[in-house]
């Protein structure tokens, strides 16, 4: 996206908003960065009021305004349509159950929206209504156009998922978990599920990593992995200038994607790496 817009990161800790200027050079403009407390999550709407001040002295009315949230914001899960399933009721249907299901919930207080498939299963995002309308609001209230909201797993999943090498997964780490994608391998070569791993408060060896990952592929009866690609800043824990982690090689494509500017984005927060998500056109 080349236009000027307003970008909002909201992780589980904190908010960022950054104004992207229009045209080619990508130049951002960092207007806030600041903690979010504890009962935020329980009350989105604090959001409204910690944002308007800022992007009313930004002068951000009439911009579009994208939100990435973190993935602990939202559930992802997978669903495998019906057979013969050939109409959007049916999936929906499956979708519920599924959500019910894994939850022990009714999904009233969810917006549930999905890669809808009739033939191979698909992901779906829920995300809590009430934040939904906290967002709706605060694009209401400051003139501004809600372009997208999107979980960071689906942002990046749509950015690198379709150009993995074969025999790799996917995982985006937060600031306590990683949201982890299994691929099947080749023929199909799609995302066969998604799992959340707690990331130990301390410092893990990569082999940790590797124990988690052939744990949950033999789970899924899938072949492990060569290569785990990563998105978001795992430089706390990982070295991924230094790849090995027994058999298992790691990527980090956030750094790829910057040239290698592993220092510099190791000192960015969590909602700061989130506004540097791709949202779509």
């Amino acid at each position: 996206m080349a236009g000027a817009r307003v970008h909002l990161g909201l992780s589980k800790g904190g908010m960022a908003i950054v104004r992207h200027q229009a045209g080619w050079r990508k130049a951002r403009t960092l207007l806030a960065d600041l903690p979010l407390a504890d009962h935020t999550v329980q009350e989105p709407q604090r959001i409204i009021a910690q944002c308007g001040a800022i992007l009313s002295d930004a002068s951000c009315a009439g911009l579009p305004l994208c939100v990435t949230l973190s993935d602990d914001w939202v559930r992802l899960f997978m669903v495998t349509p019906p057979q013969n399933c050939g109409r959007l009721q049916d999936l929906q249907a499956a979708t519920t159950m599924r959500f019910r299901a894994l939850y022990g919930e009714a999904p009233s207080a969810w917006q549930l929206e999905a890669d809808w498939h009739t033939t191979t299963p698909f992901l779906v995002c829920a995300i809590p209504r009430n934040v939904l309308a906290a967002l709706q609001q605060l694009a209401a209230d400051n003139q501004l156009h809600l372009h997208a909201i999107l979980p960071q797993f689906v942002a990046a999943w749509n950015r690198y998922g379709r150009n993995l090498p074969t025999d790799s997964w996917f995982g985006v780490m937060q600031e306590q978990s990683l949201t982890l994608g299994a691929i099947t391998p080749a023929p199909k070569r799609r995302l066969d599920t998604v799992r959340t791993l707690a990331l130990p408060p301390d410092c893990p060896e990569p082999r940790w990593l590797q124990e988690q990952i052939a744990r949950v592929a033999l789970q899924l009866n899938l072949p492990g992995p060569t290569q785990l690609h990563l998105v978001g800043n795992q430089q706390s824990y990982w070295n991924c200038a230094n790849p090995a982690a027994g058999t298992l090689v790691l990527r980090n494509l956030d750094h790829l994607a910057d040239q290698g500017t592993a220092t510099a984005l190791s000192s960015l927060s969590p909602a700061v790496m989130l506004t540097r998500s791709t949202v779509p056109a």
